[in-house]
């Protein structure tokens, strides 16, 4: 009974991932594409079309990561995207003036994929990764990357107004999004839970 009960709630929360992936990136694209500001940005700092694929690439892995039977394959895969969005913006902006984003209609000075929101893409893909990889079945492991991944967005949720450019923000966290850090607060806590009811499982 416990066993159904604590897999219900795992397939409630894979689901909860794909359906969210889904949403946040059609509502980002709709947004960018009809010039709907309250779907890209709240409070100044938006979302760009890059980290809402990002997003949608670690929801996806994470929720296959997590499903039963779980495709390691796929998430693997997602994680491996996400990490080279993140990385060929970053390269693009540190070597160039331009990025993947660089022909989104209606940017706004500032806007743009911050440092912090590719540190939380990798952390985030580092997890996954470990939790999908069958090489690296430590439970610890995928715990402390977790946990990290919750801190990193604590942390942003406490210094940044998400504003672009405000002083008190660190650099790193500046331009990063109120919908990003919402994002990644979903994906950080649905893999803590599940991480913390997959120990019940086995011991039923």
């Amino acid at each position: 009974m416990l066993n159904d009960q604590i897999a219900f709630v795992q397939r409630c929360i894979t689901s909860t991932l794909i359906i969210g992936g889904a949403f946040v990136l059609t509502l980002n694209i709709l947004g960018w594409i009809g010039g709907i500001e309250q779907f890209v940005r709240f409070h100044g700092a938006a979302m760009m079309p890059s980290t809402a694929t990002c997003i949608a690439l670690l929801f996806l892995g994470s929720a296959t990561a997590l499903s039963v039977p779980a495709k390691n394959t796929v998430a693997a895969m997602c994680c491996f995207a996400a990490t080279a969005i993140a990385a060929i913006n970053m390269s693009l902006r540190t070597y160039t003036d331009i990025d993947l984003d660089s022909l989104v209609p209606n940017r706004m000075a500032g806007d743009r994929m911050s440092e912090g929101t590719v540190l939380c893409i990798l952390v985030g893909a580092a997890a996954i990764f470990s939790l999908a990889s069958t090489k690296l079945q430590a439970f610890e492991l995928h715990l402390a990357i977790v946990i990290v991944g919750i801190q990193l967005v604590i942390a942003v949720l406490i210094l940044c107004s998400f504003m672009p450019g405000t002083p008190e923000c660190p650099r790193i966290f500046q331009s990063m999004s109120f919908y990003t850090a919402a994002c990644f607060v979903m994906l950080f806590a649905a893999l803590f839970v599940t991480l913390v009811i997959l120990p019940l499982m086995r011991q039923d």
